[in-house]
């Protein structure tokens, strides 16, 4: 009998805290055919050894470094069920968590194809809904989420993957997580998906999440760092995210307002880092498309504070 529930995990030299991840896929109270797939992204610590010796039982694929976006499409297509779970390797469910979504979704029918919940934050002791300042109020604890491509594109996430429950016909038809993106993959599947359905949310922590800053933000890493890939990678996202909406969508402003700030984001630090060159790069590209003049006033005035920080008579 085919499984409802496809759970992916990708892995990458965790054998230890894997174990544990499957064994919260395992101790879940959810009463319907559940497979756990485990892709190994070329792991060198015994990960497959770790799995052999818990005794989960597991459909463990290994593959070559690909990168997480590569083991997740390669679970999801490899999986059987109609309905796919993701879970990082780090993190562990609560065991009501499969019930309670599948129940939202069964609650929302057809309109929605999607479901998120709240996760604990074990490293600050919250949790995300709390952090992104996500209020449901007097509301059930159930709901179908409105604004749903402005929550996406927002600052404040509320949508960790260790949470998300889709559908895998759906996703697959939407070819999955873009493998060229460094960051932002999640981001940019839940854009499409959101194009296509809508999402419910389960406002209760169901996953207790190991957010360590050291590893867990690797955005925030990336842009303190000035590293070109993050702002390569979100431009690249979020130009796709424009090329998606219609030119009456309300939220084509919102999206094209995020594109705009990453390019003003990433001149800012090239100039700040004397790479003047380089910014003089990044201000033609923009130009060719046709994004300079509503640019300028943002670029003059973060350079006029890196002046007046650098030059004491500024």
């Amino acid at each position: 009998m085919r499984p409802l529930v496809s759970v992916v995990i990708p892995t990458y030299n965790r054998s230890d805290q894997v174990v544990k991840a499957v064994r919260s896929v395992l101790a879940q109270d959810f009463h319907r055919k559940v497979e756990i797939v485990v892709v190994d992204d070329g792991s060198t610590d015994g990960t497959k050894e770790a799995l052999e010796r818990s005794g989960c039982s597991v459909k463990y694929i290994r593959q070559e470094n690909a990168g997480v976006s590569a083991a997740r499409n390669k679970g999801i297509l490899e999986a059987q069920g109609e309905w796919i779970a993701t879970l990082d390797s780090d993190d562990e469910w609560l065991p009501e968590k499969l019930r309670i979504q599948i129940d939202a979704l069964s609650t929302f029918g057809g309109a929605c194809q999607v479901c998120f919940s709240d996760c604990l934050l074990r490293t600050y002791g919250t949790t995300l809904f709390e952090r992104a300042g996500f209020v449901i109020g007097n509301e059930s604890r159930v709901g179908q989420l409105d604004r749903v491509i402005e929550r996406i594109m927002g600052h404040n996430h509320i949508m960790h993957t260790s949470t998300l429950v889709f559908n895998r016909a759906l996703a697959l038809h939407l070819q999955g997580f873009d493998p060229s993106l460094t960051v932002a993959e999640d981001t940019d599947l839940l854009f499409r998906l959101a194009q296509k359905t809508g999402f419910c949310y389960v406002a209760r922590p169901l996953v207790v999440v190991e957010d360590q800053p050291s590893n867990a933000d690797r955005l925030s890493i990336l842009y303190v760092q000035g590293k070109d890939s993050a702002y390569e990678s979100k431009i690249t996202m979020l130009s796709k995210c424009l090329s998606l909406s219609s030119a009456n969508d309300p939220t084509v402003d919102h999206v094209r307002q995020a594109l705009c700030g990453q390019y003003v984001d990433w001149i800012a630090v090239r100039i700040k880092s004397l790479r003047f060159r380089e910014a003089y790069r990044v201000l033609a590209r923009m130009r060719r498309d046709r994004w300079t003049p509503r640019v300028w006033g943002p670029i003059l005035l973060r350079f006029a504070g890196f002046l007046k920080r650098r030059v004491p008579f500024w």
